[in-house]
Formats: C-alpha cells, structure tokens, sequence
C-alpha cells in the first residue's frame, strides 16, 4: 500500500536539493531531472545549464549525441540565437573515465524550451522547476517543509509564533502524558535481565581475547554501564592501551580473530575527530552489535558524568531513554563518516543542556562536578576488574550503586526545587530545539550549563555547535551534512505538533519507524517509491496544464 506522504502533489517541486559532486555529475546552479517523461528544469539567475545524468534519463544516449553533434549549430537552426549562448566546459565522463568538452546552453528570457528536444523520437514534457535557495555559510533552509510533508502533517508558518505554540501547549493533560511514558518505558527499555545476559556476553567476548593473548584491562562501558542503554543499544567495550602502536596492533587483531569466528560486518576504523580506533562486528546469533575501542586516555569520563546526572534526578534517565529511542525509529541517530547525523551521545548532551538551563535547574554543569567525575572515574575502574560472572556483575553493581551514591550525597544541588513532570518536560524539549534555540550564533555548551557564542568558539562555519563536556574542543554536531541538520530540527518541530496539536501517542505513533528516508545521505537520490512517484508527477504535470 502506497502511503499519501505529500498532500499536495505540487510539493514534489520543492522535493529535489542540491547534491554534492562524486558519484553524479556536478549539479551547478541548475538541475534537471527526468523521472517517466518529464523533464524538470530550474531557472536560476536566468541561466539555465544542462547536465543530465546517465541514472535519471531514459534519453541519455540521444541527448549526449545531441550534445556532440552540436548543440551550437541545432539552435542556430532554429532561430533561437537572439535567446540562447553556448559556453563550454570540461567535464568527467564517467563512461569514457576521461574529461571531455560539454556544450551548455545558457538561455536569457523567461521562454521554456518548448522545442529542445523536437528532433528526438519520444516526446518529453518540458516542466519549470521553482529556483532553489541559496545555501549560507551557517544556516540552510529547505524551500517546503518535507519531514512535514513526509508525514502528511501541514507545516503552517503560525507554529513559529510563541504565543500561539503556548496555547498548543495548555490544552495537554500532562499527567496522563506523563504517566503514558513511564508505563510504556517498561517494555522498550533495559531490564535487570537483560542487562545479565549482555554482562555474560562481554564476559565471552572477553575471555576470547584472552585466549588471544590480550591481557590488557578490558571494560564494560557505553550506554550499559551508564544504564541508559535500550534493549537492543550496541554493547561497548574499552581497552585500556599503553601507547598509539599498541591501539592498531590490538584492533587488527581482533579484526582478524571475530572474522575467523564468523562475526559480519568486522571492521577496523579510526575516528579522526576523538582520534581513536574502533573494531566493530555483528554477532547474527546473539543478534548483538559490538563496538571494541582502544586507547591509552583512560575509561571515558562522559560515563561517570552520565551516571552522577542519572543519580542527581530520576527526570534525566526517564527522558534519556525516551529521546534515544525517538531518534533511534526517527532514523535520526546514526552519527557515522556515511549517514553524516549526530548519535545517540549527542542527543543525550542536548537534553543535559536542555536540563540545565531550565528554571530552577534540574541539572548542574560538568564544570561544577569535575572532582565527583574524577573519583568516581577512580573507583569504578578498580572495582570492574574484580569480577568475571554473573554474581560479580550483581556484586559489582551493588558496590557502584553505592559509592555513586555516597560520591553524589556531597554535591550541593537541589534539582527538587524544579516540580515539572517528565511530559511537560519532554515537550518543551522539543519546541526549544526544535523552535527556539539560534544554531546560526550558539553554541549548546553542557560543560558551562548556559549558551556560548560561535565566535568565542571559532565554530562559526558549522550548522549545529554542541560542545563535548569532558573534550571540550570536540564539536559534536560538526559532523551533520546540512540537509541532515534541517531534517533533525524539523523531526523536533515535528513531534511537538505531533504531542500538542494532534495529541498522538508518544510510543505507538509518533515513534513508528519511518517509511521513507528522509533526510539524503551524499549521493543517493531520495527513495520515494516509484509507483508513488509516478502518481505524484503525471498530477503535477496535470496541474500545470490546467
């Protein structure tokens, strides 16, 4: 069954945005698209280009002939100098892998091509595409709203008027809504039981590289030791290295030991951002993924940072789980080199900030907790080591509880003094990132608790600034392509429509995985269903004759 994602067909005009050079020739000002019969074009500054792309056009050969045979002399044969100039470029031909010469034609005037393509055998449909709009150094607007689109909402520009956003807001029950997320946290979330088995995994996979002659310390970290982890959260585990060298060694040996086991997916990566190393495989049995990392900087301090904020109110754990599992059937967690979003640390740092600045705070800075971090750091990592099974992971969880406990008991903050509930809380989350927060001049510093300036930062070139709390040179939104930025702050406008205006379910609708990829990762053409794509041109096609 085909799903009406655009209620308009005329908004598949708007669809297409630029993309970038590789793997399609380079799209410059212009674009043209042939999808069935139609032909796209896109006037831009009065100058029209031609580009065609081999994947995209059933016409391709005869037009790359018509190219060669002179496009030149074709216009002057029928009479269209007083409106069209040639100018030549090179070129990469992707069939011939060499550069070549292309002829384009630069058109003056506001005449359609109605007779271009008149000499070819198939007629063509020659339809005007709306000029796109030009991408800034620090901000990127797509024309229409797709994400809205993409899920048959209407975007109406009244959202973006607080006081009308405040009277969304008074009509929500938030007790019933609060209660409905903590009942349904039950069945998406980790359990005492589940987190058993994972802790018996780590303990397999660490016995096998013992066999390997790995003897370095090895720990359990990542969202299960912070106990922010989903059901099927990655398993993450650190090893504790003595210098650069021995990172690689030990990863590609790994590499090599999980593949020889069957493990799919093994890869060896870098991240050139944090500059460590990453050995990362699927176990299809276990139906688990793993992420093995190596340095000699110690156990991330981001662990004990999570873990000291989950202890100072049980608000910020609740509303954790419930922003990573948004992102995570959102699509909208895979902060990787390819898909180019931001993860799931990344919104948990969003919310943390989002905590901070809230009046009065319900969380303090990273800054104003160096001192428990540090113990804690400290402690944790002697008593991991201690145990092997599943009575010392018990064990061993007992005895964290209770030092967090004692070490948390000594920081002088009242998160008690803020009384809203965790659904008034979760909505506004959404407006604020999603409505009110300047990613153009601000940078989300959860280190500080307060806004910092992309100037005093130098990270005035980037679309979304958010500030690492312990790395705090690393900008963890640096990564996002800017079509995935403007995807992200318009699933946050979104869901907020989605929780005060239409009042959905949190959990059954508004988390439902979504049908259709919105947001294009590099050089991938958006994967609207090809049936439904055909729908949505022949009834735009029709509304232009009309």
């Amino acid at each position: 069954m085909i799903v009406d994602r655009f209620p308009k067909a005329k908004t598949i005009e708007k669809y297409y945005i630029e993309w970038k050079k590789e793997r399609f020739k380079t799209f410059r000002n212009v674009q043209i698209f042939s999808i069935l019969e139609t032909i796209f074009i896109n006037n831009k500054k009065d100058t029209l280009n031609l580009i065609f792309v081999k994947e995209k056009i059933s016409e391709y050969k005869s037009i790359k002939k018509l190219l060669k045979n002179g496009l030149r002399r074709w216009i002057k044969e029928n009479n269209l100098t007083d409106i069209y100039t040639i100018s030549q470029k090179e070129e990469w031909n992707e069939d011939l892998n060499k550069m070549e010469i292309v002829e384009y034609l630069n058109r003056h005037g506001n005449d359609y091509l109605d007779n271009l393509f008149s000499n070819l055998k198939k007629d063509i449909e020659l339809v005007p595409f709306p000029e796109l709009e030009k991408i800034q150094k620090n901000s990127f607007k797509v024309p229409f709203n797709w994400v809205f689109s993409n899920d048959n909402i209407e975007y109406k520009e009244i959202y973006e008027n607080k006081d009308y956003r405040n009277q969304m807001k008074s009509r929500i029950d938030y007790q019933k809504l609060s209660q409905s997320l903590i009942k349904y946290k039950t069945i998406y979330f980790m359990d005492t039981e589940t987190y058993e088995r994972k802790w018996k995994y780590f303990n397999y996979l660490k016995n096998i590289m013992r066999k390997n002659g790995i003897n370095n310390e090895i720990y359990f970290t990542g969202s299960y030791y912070t106990q922010l982890a989903l059901k099927e959260s990655d398993i993450d585990i650190y090893i504790k290295t003595s210098n650069e060298e021995e990172n690689f060694s030990i990863l590609q040996k790994l590499g090599i030991v999980f593949t020889d086991l069957g493990m799919k997916d093994t890869n060896v990566i870098t991240d050139i951002k944090t500059n460590s190393r990453l050995c990362k495989f699927f176990d299809e049995k276990e139906n688990i993924n793993v992420d093995i990392s190596a340095n000699f900087n110690g156990l991330s301090k981001n662990l004990q940072l999570f873990k000291i904020y989950t202890q100072i109110d049980e608000r910020f754990k609740i509303l954790a789980l419930i922003i990573k599992y948004w992102a995570k059937q959102r699509y909208i967690d895979k902060g990787d080199v390819i898909e180019r979003m931001i993860n799931s640390y990344t919104y948990i740092l969003l919310l943390i900030f989002f905590l901070q600045i809230q009046q009065p705070p319900i969380l303090p800075s990273s800054e104003s907790l160096q001192e428990e971090i540090n113990k804690l750091n400290e402690l944790s990592t002697r008593e991991q080591q201690k145990y092997n099974n599943i009575e010392g992971f018990k064990e061993e969880k007992e005895k964290e509880d209770e030092i967090l406990s004692s070490i948390t008991e000594t920081i002088n903050f009242d998160s008690n003094l803020n009384t809203k509930s965790i659904g008034e809380l979760l909505i506004e989350f959404f407006e604020y990132y999603g409505f009110e927060f300047q990613y153009s001049e601000n940078v989300i510093s959860p280190r500080k608790g307060h806004i910092l300036s992309k100037k005093e930062k130098n990270w005035d070139k980037c679309l979304m600034a958010i500030e690492d709390p312990i790395l705090y040179k690393l900008n963890k939104g640096g990564i996002l392509f800017p079509w995935c930025f403007e995807g992200i702050i318009n699933e946050f406008k979104l869901t907020f429509v989605k929780l005060t205006e239409y009042q959905m379910n949190f959990f059954e609708e508004i988390c439902q995985p979504v049908k259709e990829i919105n947001y294009l990762p590099s050089l991938v053409c958006p994967p609207v269903d090809i049936n439904y794509k055909r729908k949505i041109l022949e009834d735009y096609v029709k509304s232009l004759k009309e």
